[in-house]
């Protein structure tokens, strides 16, 4: 699974989002959220890998898209939950 936990809400000058994903599909993780989702202490879940499995042909790095808008603060806590197989 996937999940985000708000440490401290992230503030912008304008109405930013935040995607989670990885490189080559940025919102795969998480689609794009806007920042006032975010509230302290919630946790917001993305993809549910056991209903939903991703296959990937390589290693894929972690990304966090930003747009919009610049943050200007915040602090947001990911985590990724997976299972390697090697077949």
């Amino acid at each position: 699974y996937f999940a985000v936990k708000t440490i401290t809400a992230p503030t912008s000058g304008g109405a930013a989002t935040i995607a989670f994903g990885w490189t080559g599909d940025t919102d795969s993780l998480m689609v794009v959220n806007a920042i006032a989702n975010f509230v302290v202490d919630e946790v917001l879940l993305g993809r549910d890998f056991a209903n939903v499995p991703v296959t990937t042909t390589a290693s894929r790095q972690p990304a966090i898209t930003i747009a919009t808008a610049a943050l200007t603060a915040g602090v947001l806590a990911a985590i990724v939950e997976y299972i390697e197989i090697d077949v």
